[in-house]
């Protein structure tokens, strides 16, 4: 399902390109404040915390008339989140690279504002590990699966070839690897771990005719 979902929307691109005439290659780059929720999981003494990260990305985006267009953005996204505890048994800290693909919808209801709907693939490039103050490391054993997915949610202001926006990423998928346990090592079968993400960014139009 989610594999149709992005080729339908990959391929409506893709046709608007032979059917309208304005094409901009897009550059964002900006600051990710992320998270991870976890559902019916206690194995954390405390709640997770918010971790910074930042994001680069570039996409095309076509103009299938003034008040909707059509962009996919390819992102490389440094997402996490700190566990709150300096512990030599639970790592401090999770930070996760990926590769997103984010293909949505823009509603340009006013002239310098619109609303964009779409989804998030992720393929995960590396996943690392902190342990107290210590540095990055690779973890010794992986713990997350190696693709997310997930709804986004976009406000985005233009001015001329320059626009800003805030763009909310929630995971749909458990992208925990393993099997998560409670304190007594017991499995909990309905336990999830869901991306949480929100996008603050700067970028540049690069307009084109067709």
């Amino acid at each position: 399902m989610k594999s149709i979902i992005i080729i339908t929307l990959l391929t409506t691109c893709g046709m608007a390109t032979t059917m309208f005439g304005q094409l901009s290659l897009n550059f964002s780059a900006g600051m990710n404040n992320s998270n991870c929720r976890f559902e019916e999981f206690k194995g954390l003494s405390e709640s997770p915390e918010a971790r910074l990260g930042y994001f680069f990305g570039v996409g095309p985006e076509y103009e299938i008339s003034k008040k909707i267009h059509v962009q996919v953005d390819f992102q490389y996204s440094i997402k996490g989140f700190d566990t709150g505890t300096g512990s030599n048994l639970v790592p401090s800290g999770f930070r996760y690279q990926y590769v997103d693909i984010i293909p949505e919808v823009e509603f340009h209801f006013l002239q310098y504002l619109a609303l964009g709907l779409g989804v998030n693939y992720g393929v995960k490039v590396d996943e690392q590990i902190k342990i107290s103050d210590g540095d990055w490391s690779e973890p010794f054993v992986k713990t997350i699966n190696s693709t997310d997915f997930g709804l986004v949610f976009k406000v985005e202001a233009n001015f001329k070839n320059i626009f800003g926006f805030v763009r909310y990423n929630t995971g749909l998928n458990n992208i925990a690897e393993g099997l998560l346990t409670d304190d007594n090592g017991l499995l909990i079968e309905d336990a999830k771990q869901l991306n949480r993400n929100l996008q603050i960014g700067l970028g540049y139009k690069l307009r084109f005719k067709l």
